[in-house]
């Protein structure tokens, strides 16, 4: 098997951005960007990716993010192609109903309207058999890991006993509910492009990138299928590095690109508590319900119709009390990012998003805040969770059990692909 890394510098003669006219995209779809096995991976097919990857994450789609992003997409594309031939050397099946749900998901996870997500694509330029593609890749993956490693992880009533009596010993120390974005690092030559690619996505996500997409995206920990949720810890749980950094942040803030021996940390603080030990309360997850009101400014637009634009937003904030004020001015914008964004939790919102909401009573307008193809007004409908209850005897056991058979399985996971990688030959070709 050979593989090389992708130059940027060669890639950024063959990615395009925007529309493509025929003979372009014909062109693509022709050139080869990779091998793998006896299947191609054209750079149509990269520009699909990147397109998928920069549209959920919420980036600014220009030439210098492709070029930077093409060589993870491309690993990641790699890595879905020998998903996809073992999955159906396997014969895993997906059904169109399972197709539908993914989408379902990614409309919530994303503020997109029900019924809407063709609509967005189209918006983003994306390809929507490309994302279709991903998705049957992401299901058959997971199915074919469960069937095959499923029934051979066993959790002892000894291992969750020894987690809820080390949860009992902590109480009255603090916690932290963190998520995370890794990205290893495998050789000192790496070394400088994965902290270079590190300060970038901490670039896209003050620029109001989701933290969980670019996770989703980016990361290589286990935890990047949810979105880099790490859960509740505690002092001492984590790398000493990591444990320092968490302390001088403020809910919602995220860390700087973190260096451990593996490889460089991105953490996001959600929440902060005193630990109530196993007979406490568990947090649940605040869910909101808003309306957006866009207005959409074009990024040639200048300075003079962006003040314009943010003074008509100042005037819903004195003006509407509801959402169903919100939805009128809504309708008025005639803008198909203008909508309500339902069931929503606070920590899957972009940093600008929570900052908005946070502490946002509801019925209340925020203020206008500017985005790359606007201004958007926020309202919060409904606001639900982000208390506490008591979880009984069981419901807590199974928890444990279900954190732990989950990290065993993301480990067999990892493993089959690496697996699957040294069999394989794996050509790039740009």
């Amino acid at each position: 098997m050979s593989f090389r890394l992708v130059s940027i510098v060669v890639l950024s003669i063959f990615i395009s951005l925007g529309s493509l006219n025929t003979d372009t995209r014909a062109q693509e779809v022709l050139r080869i960007a990779a091998i793998v096995n006896d299947e191609m991976i054209s750079v149509f097919d990269l520009n699909a990716r990147l397109s998928i990857v920069i549209a959920f994450s919420q980036m600014p789609d220009q030439p210098s993010t492709r070029q930077r992003l093409a060589p993870r997409v491309l690993r990641a594309l790699i890595e879905d192609r020998l998903k996809s031939q073992e999955a159906r050397r396997l014969e895993i099946p997906v059904s169109k109903t399972e197709i539908a749900r993914a989408l379902n998901r990614l409309e919530s996870q994303n503020g997109v309207k029900k019924g809407e997500i063709d609509a967005f694509l189209a918006r983003k330029n994306v390809p929507r058999p490309a994302l279709i593609e991903q998705i049957e890749v992401d299901i058959s993956w997971s199915k074919l890991v469960s069937s095959r490693f499923g029934s051979r992880i066993q959790i002892s009533d000894e291992e969750v006993d020894g987690i809820l009596a080390e949860i009992e010993r902590n109480k009255g120390k603090p916690e932290n509910l963190l998520s995370e974005i890794f990205l290893p690092v495998n050789s000192s030559a790496e070394d400088s492009e994965v902290a270079n690619l590190a300060n970038r996505l901490l670039q896209q996500m003050k620029s109001g990138a989701r933290f969980n997409a670019v996770a989703r995206n980016f990361s290589k920990s286990p935890t990047a299928v949810i979105g880099g949720d790490l859960g509740w810890t505690r002092d001492g749980q984590l790398p000493k590095e990591l444990d320092t950094a968490i302390k001088n942040l403020q809910p919602g803030e995220v860390t700087n690109a973190l260096r451990t021996r593996a490889g460089y940390y991105i953490l996001l603080l959600r929440n902060r508590r005193i630990s109530k030990g196993v007979s406490g309360g568990d947090t649940a997850p605040e869910i909101v319900n808003l309306y957006q009101v866009h207005f959409p400014v074009a990024k040639t637009d200048g300075e003079d119709v962006v003040a314009s634009t943010i003074e008509a937003g100042l005037k819903i904030g004195s003006t509407a009390k509801s959402c169903a004020d919100m939805e009128g001015f809504g309708k008025q914008t005639k803008s198909p990012l203008s909508g309500h964004l339902k069931r929503l939790k606070t920590a899957d919102l972009s940093a600008k998003m929570r900052s908005l909401i946070q502490g946002l009573p509801i019925d209340r307008a925020s203020k206008p805040t500017r985005t790359e193809d606007g201004v958007i007004v926020l309202m919060v409908c409904e606001r639900e969770g982000g208390g506490t209850r008591v979880l009984g005897v069981t419901e807590k056991r199974d928890r444990v059990r279900d954190r732990l058979f989950d990290e065993r399985l993301n480990q067999a996971a990892r493993r089959y692909m690496r697996d699957l990688f040294r069999a394989a030959f794996v050509d790039v070709r740009l």
